[in-house]
């Protein structure tokens, strides 16, 4: 059977881009290629599809159709009649194709003139068969997800991986550059697609041409079409591959290491359709529960609620404390008890991040014993720069070598504010800012509507029943506990009548516990003091106070303000930093630090109801803006981002 004429152009509508010449190989097999030439006809309307059988083979099924049949004793021959205008599709195998299937493919070929074959994920590729690295699979996913899905899913998620250069073309369908057929020259006549196309793309890259991978992709190989077994080389012709090309086939035909493009190109690829599998360290869920532990919990709840997030594995320093229950119960989280820097409990995962910053030096090394990457928060560079919050000098630079150590060694960084990244810069921290990623905390980890219980201690002594501004948080030195004392006092001296409750831990070393004391001694107003607050006592105070002074100098994000929102109560501050960075239109904040500056922006608030009212409505707009959902889409994309590039 020849190769007949072929349509004249009026015949065929002519495509808005350009199309590819398609050879199908079905040789003695033409019935299973009937669902790919039905999808190549769907799919590619307007390129011209050539199927080639082998002589006798039975092709009564493509009777009274169009299709173009021609018979041939080896791939090759056929091969080798067609001179495609722009490229030339090979399919070795039965497969299915999804839509738009040479989109990002013809963007590979024309981008780069360079690239001479393109190649594609499929279930059954040797070594781009996907999602089980270097197995065929009988279907992909377990009939969960079809050709159609999975091409979606990588091709909606970030990051764009742009040209993956793989050693030789590989799988049933290849795409080839009419320009390398120009330079390279005809095929070398063998019995099967796979050895033929291997061959070819050998030759190629000996003329400083590049073989791709579209990672975007996915040729779905149905196993009741053709055994995806004999889906790549067998022995025979590995061995014709390494005496031909003894250097180049010895790359190819070897899996590649971590750090080669494909390797990460796979990583990346698997957590995009089958989800990420992350191990988040937890060791500070203790039985206080400050900001750290709030921020830890809401991430990890943010991240299980995902459908690109697979699973959560929290590493733990101990029991699970009864305000972490809820959270670290779900379906998709499972936490284990970790020793150090031991994660290996949690079984091997994509991805493996501390949300907080390091005290102590981290075993990077050991993470990776079950990570691919490795991700670090820094929430701030306050204990590094203050040497007050230290016992020793030797124990300050301990902490702040710590600090170096974790930065330059992990794969990437994550800031919680813009601020916090320029700190990483001024500091000198050794880390390339294309691996600094700023992620915002979010700020709807309480609605306001929460469970509430009043402490008792300010039952007792009739606080309760009066109006009081509230200080929230340490007593480390940048809260700068003592100024809110003074400012009240000149509310009080003024005849604003504001009582003071401060709330919140005690802390070693580097606290206000002297200045407190001075003011105090000169001061007529009393503070109510309450050295730490359950969750629910902690709504109460929200939900009650008059007013929350926040008067800290330095902070990496600063939730407070966002959180006695929620609760209907305005907060004064100095808008510095991240403060001015997330809510940068505030009615009212301080002009300094001093108690006469916090006392004028307090009697602002709490005498103006309609600047009250402001004042909630622009730290909720803020608030509205910066979730939990999206810092936990923000991260998804750093993980993939991580795992698209080497390790550090």
């Amino acid at each position: 059977m020849t190769v007949p004429a072929s349509p004249s152009v009026t015949d065929v509508p002519v495509p808005d881009v350009p199309m590819p010449d398609v050879v199908v190989y079905a040789a003695d097999r033409p019935d299973t290629f009937l669902p790919t030439v039905v999808d190549l006809r769907r799919q590619l309307a307007g390129a011209r599809v050539v199927v080639a059988v082998a002589p006798g083979a039975d092709v009564s099924s493509y009777a009274g159709s169009d299709v173009e049949l021609v018979t041939v004793n080896t791939p090759a021959e056929v091969l080798n009649r067609i001179r495609p205008a722009w490229a030339l599709l090979v399919i070795g195998g039965p497969v299915l194709v999804p839509p738009a299937a040479l989109d990002n493919a013809r963007e590979l070929l024309d981008g780069d003139a360079r690239v001479a074959t393109v190649s594609f994920w499929s279930n059954a590729a040797g070594p781009l068969s996907f999602p089980h690295w270097q197995t065929p699979a009988s279907h992909h996913l377990g009939n969960a997800l079809d050709e159609t899905e999975v091409t979606r899913r990588l091709r909606a998620a970030s990051p764009d991986l742009g040209v993956v250069p793989i050693p030789r073309a590989a799988g049933s369908a290849v795409l080839i550059g009419a320009d390398a057929l120009a330079i390279v020259g005809e095929f070398v006549p063998h019995d099967r697609v796979e050895i033929t196309l291997a061959d070819f793309s050998l030759r190629c890259q000996g003329h400083g041409l590049r073989n791709a991978l579209d990672p975007t992709t996915f040729f779905s190989r149905p196993i009741d079409l053709a055994d995806a077994a004999t889906s790549d080389l067998n022995e025979a012709e590995q061995a014709w591959l390494r005496s031909t090309h003894p250097v180049a086939a010895a790359a190819a035909l070897t899996a590649p290491a971590g750090d080669a493009p494909l390797s990460m190109a796979f990583g990346v690829s698997r957590a995009k359709v089958t989800g990420l599998r992350l191990a988040i360290d937890a060791s500070t869920l203790g039985p206080t529960e400050t900001g750290t532990q709030v921020q830890t919990l809401a991430l990890i709840d943010a991240l299980a609620q995902r459908p690109d997030v697979a699973s959560v594995g929290v590493a733990l320093g101990g029991p699970i404390p009864p305000y972490a229950e809820r959270v670290l119960h779900q379906r998709k989280v499972r936490a284990s008890w970790c020793t150090s820097d031991d994660f290996t409990p949690l079984g091997a995962v994509d991805v493996v991040h501390r949300p907080f910053q390091p005290d102590r030096p981290l075993d990077i090394a050991g993470w990776r014993q079950t990570a691919h990457r490795t991700v670090l928060t820094i929430q701030d560079l306050i204990y590094y720069e203050v040497g007050a919050y230290h016992d020793s000098p030797d124990n300050w630079e301990r902490v702040r070598a710590s600090v170096r150590q974790a930065v330059r060694d992990v794969d990437a960084v994550v800031a919680i504010a813009r601020d916090v990244a320029v700190q990483i810069r001024d500091e000198r921290l050794s880390i390339d800012p294309d691996r600094v990623f700023v992620v915002e905390n979010g700020t709807d980890h309480l609605s306001g509507d929460e469970t509430a219980h009043l402490p008792p201690v300010l039952s007792r002594n009739g606080v309760a029943a009066a109006p009081f501004v509230l200080v929230l948080g340490t007593n480390y030195g940048h809260k700068n506990r003592h100024l809110a004392m003074a400012a009240v006092d000149l509310l009080r001296a003024e005849g604003v009548g504001v009582e003071l409750v401060m709330a919140g831990p005690t802390v070693p070393r580097g606290s206000t516990r002297i200045a407190e004391s001075r003011v105090a001694l000169r001061s007529s107003t009393a503070a109510h003091v309450l050295p730490d607050v359950t969750s629910q006592e902690r709504n109460w105070l929200l939900r009650h106070a008059a007013l929350v002074l926040y008067p800290t100098s330095a902070e990496g994000f600063g939730l407070v303000p966002y959180e006695a929102a929620r609760f209907g109560t305005p907060t004064v501050h100095v808008s510095f930093g991240p403060l001015a960075e997330v809510a940068p239109d505030l009615p009212v904040s301080a002009a300094g630090w001093s108690p006469r500056h916090l006392a004028d922006a307090c009697r602002s608030l709490l005498l103006d109801p309609d600047l009250r009212a402001a004042q909630l409505a622009a730290v909720l707009r803020a608030a509205d803006t910066y979730t939990w959902e999206r810092t936990a889409d923000l991260l998804v994309r750093t993980y993939r981002t991580a795992l698209a590039e080497p390790q550090r």
